[in-house]
């Protein structure tokens, strides 16, 4: 039995985009007309704004959003790219073959980039009998973007916020590791990229925690990669 265990993030920790949400798009737009008279630089910052808007009434008590649309994932997502769509072109279009091209750009493995560092990681825990799992808030689409990516066969846990229910930064996440894995809070680590969901709410719970980052910030644990995390857990 593992004595410690890691669990880490998904997006921008374990995988990144190989392309900006701009690029991501502009394929899709420019062929339906959308983005003729819009500068492409553009495009990031309206989706910014539709992101922020949806994510500013989510469910109380970090009930995971996709688990609480009364449409499921597909719903949140439809509505968000609903409003950015209505932002980019000032008017509702109909957004059909729009949304499910968008859509389904992000299933695509081949539009993803494994940190190049988390097969040495592997390797290391591996080695030290450290246990490694996954806590995410994604949708019910990871799992299978994991599979085809090769990578969910490393994982022992896989906790996915619109599976279990609950998004962090909802210390019934970390209570779900914890009780997969049966271990004592010290026992525990976590690895992500954003202070307020990935760092300071395992960290509150007895965990240590690492923030992925180029940035430095004082009194805070940070890794650039994956990889910088054996010298940390030896």
């Amino acid at each position: 039995m593992n004595k410690k265990f890691l669990y880490t993030d998904v997006g921008d920790t374990l995988i990144k985009l190989r392309y900006t949400v701009s690029e991501m798009y502009a394929g899709v737009l420019e062929e339906h007309g959308i983005i003729k008279e819009v500068k492409k630089d553009e495009i990031q910052n309206h989706f910014k704004l539709a992101w922020r808007e949806a994510s500013s009434n989510l469910p109380a008590d970090y009930v995971d959003r996709y688990y609480a649309h009364p449409e499921g994932h597909t719903g949140w997502w439809r509505g968000l790219i609903d409003s950015f769509l209505f932002r980019l072109a000032g008017t509702k279009i109909n957004s059909d073959s729009i949304f499910e091209k968008i859509f389904a750009k992000f299933d695509d493995p081949s539009n993803w980039v494994v940190d190049p560092t988390f097969y040495s990681l592997l390797d290391f825990l591996k080695q030290n009998q450290i246990g490694l799992g996954i806590i995410s808030n994604w949708d019910l689409r990871l799992r299978a973007l994991l599979t085809n990516m090769n990578l969910i066969q490393h994982f022992e846990h896989v906790i996915i916020s619109a599976e279990f229910g609950y998004e962090k930064p909802s210390p019934l996440i970390f209570k779900e590791a914890m009780r997969l894995t049966r271990l004592s809070p010290q026992f525990h680590y976590y690895v992500g990229d954003k202070l307020e969901y990935d760092y300071y709410p395992p960290e509150k719970m007895g965990w240590t925690s690492f923030w992925i980052s180029k940035e430095e910030k004082v009194g805070v644990r940070r890794v650039e990669c994956l990889g910088d995390l054996i010298s940390c857990l030896k």
